[in-house]
């Protein structure tokens, strides 16, 4: 058995010290030994076994190493609900993927497979039923092609943000990638998850072009153009023959994706990164409609990212930087925290790509319109362009001027977000679950959702954080809700804030764009209409291959 408790996940030494940092030092307790559900300690051993034979000694892990499959934020961690792992196992190519389901098929494992398993704030790699094996396809990490000329990538889930814009840096190829907050993430799981970045293609899900699938029966599909031998449109038409079934596999355990194609964005002649911020309510509401019809328009290219003073300060510092006591910080405090940071209460990040002119042009357009329609507002704009006919050098542009995400550069910064509240404990562990929501693209929609859960939220005494980000039609809300582990008070709040988050978006006919583990249930029970009618169908599906793959 793999009892190591620092298997390697990341060739980056420093990516891989934080890693063994977060799981290492966020797990109160020890992995106890736990049987995959419904078997017995003959029938798991003897599913190991088999699982070493496929994979080797070191590609099947127990005991201590399992650390690393534990949600590093685990609210449930002394409880019997807690989430964990019976093993994991690691593969490395696709002729890896289809044997470990035959072997999962023939003793009755439950597996749950993971990319890099950094969700983190929704449960990280943690399997939703204790016991499961965890399938973990990080060894599965090749670039298989990055094309420059008509801008689209095909990876494997292994492949993390900071591998794909290093290797577009290396081979010197005009073409961006687009990374959310966090750059150790798997490119394939966050667009599986519909997760988001920063760039004109950040609504990763709707970037996703031709995937491979190992589906339960072990039986390998391909979607799309890509479903064609050799398929000369595979990674560039969405159309196909019949059904498209591409998204049967987001945010789903229908099958195993092994290889996705992703639209990247060209590499840009001009860039502009803009900033906007407000300090009232009724503003933020005027902005939102502004940039909302801007961006229907197709005059703002990217998504805009919203923050509130809560979440740009967690990231700046400690609370106790700002305020030392009991409950939310109190508005005098957030208004000293805007005049130490130099922003509005609310702030807006976007950007410009393409030739310099047309990036003017949108840029006066957008100013243009928010003079009218949202005169509080401040806008600013920094401008970058290429030397001649080279395109703009992303890792040159600073951060302060607009660098980093909305350039395509990944990074690691917002990780010290999570002590925002255990640093006020010497002894204290950082968490944050998050409760994200999908409203309307209306501006009065969205300020009063916030109000509403900004009173749930303050009622236990934790801050409004607010991250946000508004694409075409709808805006999704994120609410961090950040805590120290060691307070048993933090995490009982915690678990009664998401009771009454939920009621209160139900009652508003909301649910949300990806769920923790520990409220999976809760969101599909939102989605009610005709007896579940939509439920039952994607149960129907996978009862379908379950009850083949058993033949």
């Amino acid at each position: 058995m793999s009892e190591n408790t620092k298997p390697i996940f990341y060739t980056d030494k420093d990516v891989q010290a934080k890693h063994q940092a977060l799981f290492q030092g966020s797990t109160r307790l020890e992995v106890g030994e736990i049987l995959a559900p419904g078997t017995t300690k003959t029938v798991f051993e003897a599913a190991l076994r088999a699982f070493r034979d496929i994979v080797g000694a070191d590609g099947v892990h127990t005991g201590a190493a399992l650390i690393n499959y534990i949600d590093p934020f685990e609210l449930w961690e002394d409880t019997g609900r807690r989430h964990v792992p019976s093993a994991a196992v690691c593969p490395q190519t696709v002729k890896h993927v289809q044997a470990i389901l035959k072997v999962a098929n023939q003793h009755g494992i439950p597996l749950w497979t993971i990319s890099r398993g950094k969700n983190l704030g929704y449960g990280g790699p943690s399997p939703l039923v204790s016991g499961s094996v965890v399938l973990d396809l990080h060894k599965m990490a090749t670039i298989l092609e990055v094309n420059d000329e008509l801008s689209y990538c095909v990876v494997e889930p292994g492949v993390t943000f900071f591998d794909l814009y290093e290797h577009c840096r290396k081979n010197r190829l005009k073409v961006w990638p687009s990374t959310p907050s966090l750059g150790w993430g798997s490119v394939m799981g966050n667009a599986l998850d519909r997760g988001f970045g920063y760039t004109r293609t950040g609504d990763h899900h709707n970037q996703i072009c031709g995937m491979e699938i190992v589906l339960p029966n072990g039986e390998v599909m391909r979607t799309g153009q890509f479903a064609i031998t050799k398929g000369a449109a595979a990674h560039l038409s969405k159309s196909s023959f019949g059904p498209s079934v591409d998204g049967l596999f987001l945010q789903s355990n229908l099958g195993v994706v092994t290889k996705i194609g992703m639209w990247m964005t060209p590499q840009p002649q001009a860039f502009m990164s803009c900033s906007m911020d407000v300090d009232e309510d009724v503003d933020l509401a005027l902005m939102i409609d502004t940039l909302g019809e801007l961006k229907r328009q197709d005059v703002l290219q990217n998504s805009p990212i919203i923050r509130n003073i809560v979440a740009w300060s967690s990231s700046a510092g400690p609370r106790k930087e700002y305020y030392v006591g009991e409950g939310a910080m109190p508005p005098h405090v957030l208004t000293e925290i805007q005049k130490k940071l130099r922003t509005g209460y609310w702030m807006c990040k976007f950007s410009f790509y393409g030739p310099k002119n047309l990036v003017l042009e949108r840029f006066a357009a957008t100013k243009q319109l928010v003079n009218q329609r949202a005169p509080k507002a401040r806008l600013r704009g920094d401008l970058h362009v290429g030397v001649g006919d080279a395109g703009v050098d992303a890792a040159s542009i600073p951060a302060a001027q607009g660098g980093g995400g909305m350039a395509g550069v990944p990074d690691l910064w917002t990780l010290g977000v999570m002590d925002f509240r255990a640093a006020d404990n010497p002894n204290g562990i950082g968490g944050h679950c998050d409760f994200s929501p999908t409203l309307p693209a209306r501006g009065r929609d969205v300020v009063d959702w916030y109000k509403a859960a900004k009173a749930i939220i303050t009622s236990e005494g934790f801050d409004t954080y607010v991250g946000a980000v508004l694409y075409d039609r709808t805006f999704v809300m994120i609410h961090m809700l950040l805590y120290d582990k060691e307070i048993p008070d933090h995490r009982e709040k915690v678990d009664r804030l998401f009771v009454k988050l939920f009621a209160e978006a139900k009652k508003r006919g909301l649910s949300k764009y990806r769920s923790h583990l520990n409220h999976m249930d809760t969101v599909a029970d939102t989605y009610d209409f005709n007896d579940h009618a939509y439920r039952r169908f994607v149960e129907s599906l996978k009862l379908r291959y379950h009850t083949d793959a058993h033949r």
